[in-house]
Parts: structure tokens; C-alpha cells; sequence
């Protein structure tokens, strides 16, 4: 699942097998933004040379792919691993909450085609949810948590089990307090969406 990133620089760091770098920013929504922090890991011949300056402005293209761990408590999860593939200067208004410094108008699109692996939810409050299934070049399958608000709720929640989807997403990492404590769960918010198949890939 390709994807594009652009944000500030939080921190980077090389070991001898990769690069590890978190961003920052915010992004439009249609309703009141998505404020996320990522981490990205450049790994093999991808890793780089010279690390990126903390607080400066990086635009990253990236893969999405599907990283299955077991929990605290036996069960196992899954959350969304992003590896980088490039990396290039940008520029942009930047802003901070607390201490954090965030770029305005930052870009996270991650577009790609998937089929939807049983019914889409649809939830009282204006949201539909579904899970997704999306095939790499290898022919492995990754499994990605979705949600579509506002007008596209009622589009995507007309879809059923199977039907090939083209998506345009935002990733969300949301925390949500429980017994066992916070855990974060990674969301893709559904920005665009159409039945044109188009090629993707996951690795």
C-alpha cells in the first residue's frame, strides 16, 4: 500500500541495519483534521546516508504493510508498520501543541485498491467501519481497519463482503483507555472512494 508523508521532523536515528524517524503534522479532513505522529523505518539499501535535521520539513513516500505481534494479555494484534522508500526536503507553516511542533496542511494519503473481507458496520453515530484485505506483489494479503464518516459512510456501508474498492485514506493512530490500560489502534479514514481497480502493492 503506497503512501505519502509530509511532516516535521521529530527525531531521526541510523543503527547498522536501518533508519528509524518519527514525523508530525496535521491534516484536512473536511472536519476538524487529523493531528498523528508516525514513525517510519528505512531499512537495507534504503537506509540513509545522512539523517534529516530535528524540526526540519521532510515529505516521505512509503509502504503500508500489516505487522502481527502478539499483546500483553496473549492475544495477538496487528498494527500498521510504514517503511520508507524516499526521502526529500519540504517546506510548510508549522505550529505547536505543547512542545511538539506540527506541520499545518501536512500530507498522509495512502491510496490503494482492496477488497472488503465481510460486510462494512454501519454505526449509529454517522460512521461505517469495515475491515479491508490488500494484496502485495508477492501475492501475501495485509488486513487494514477502516472507517468512513460523514457522506461517504452510507457509500461505503452499501458495499458487501468481496466488492473491490479503489481507497483514498488517512492513517490514524487512536488511543482508547481500557482494563488492561491505553492501547493505540490504527485506523485508515476513508477521505475518497470508487470501484476503479487500480494497481498497489504492500511490500
Amino acid at each position: 500500500m503506497q503512501g505519502t508523508l509530509t511532516g516535521v521532523v521529530l527525531n531521526a536515528t541510523n543503527t547498522d541495519t536501518q533508519t528509524t524517524m518519527k514525523l508530525a503534522g496535521i491534516t484536512d479532513n473536511g472536519y476538524r483534521g487529523v493531528t498523528w505522529i508516525h514513525t517510519v523505518t528505512f531499512t537495507g539499501s534504503r537506509k540513509l546516508a545522512i539523517l534529516p535535521t530535528e524540526g526540519s520539513v521532510a515529505r516521505v513516500t512509503c509502504m503500508a504493510t500489516q505487522q502481527v505481534f502478539q499483546g500483553r494479555d496473549g492475544q495477538k494484534a496487528s498494527t500498521v508498520a510504514l517503511l520508507g522508500v524516499t526521502l526529500t526536503p519540504h517546506a510548510g507553516p508549522i505550529t505547536r501543541k505543547g512542545s511538539t511542533p506540527f506541520l499545518l496542511q501536512a500530507m498522509n494519503e495512502f491510496r490503494f485498491a482492496a477488497f472488503l473481507t465481510r460486510d462494512p458496520v454501519r454505526k449509529p453515530i454517522g460512521v461505517t467501519e469495515a475491515r479491508v484485505g490488500v494484496r502485495d506483489r508477492k501475492g501475501h494479503t495485509h488486513y487494514f481497519n477502516c472507517e468512513a464518516w460523514r457522506a461517504l459512510a452510507p457509500t461505503l456501508g452499501a458495499r458487501h463482503a468481496a466488492a473491490e474498492l479503489t481507497l483514498t485514506c488517512i492513517l490514524r493512530r487512536d488511543r482508547v483507555d481500557t482494563a488492561a490500560g491505553a492501547r493505540a489502534f490504527d485506523v485508515m479514514e476513508v477521505v475518497a472512494l470508487n470501484a476503479q481497480v487500480v494497481a498497489n502493492a504492500a511490500d
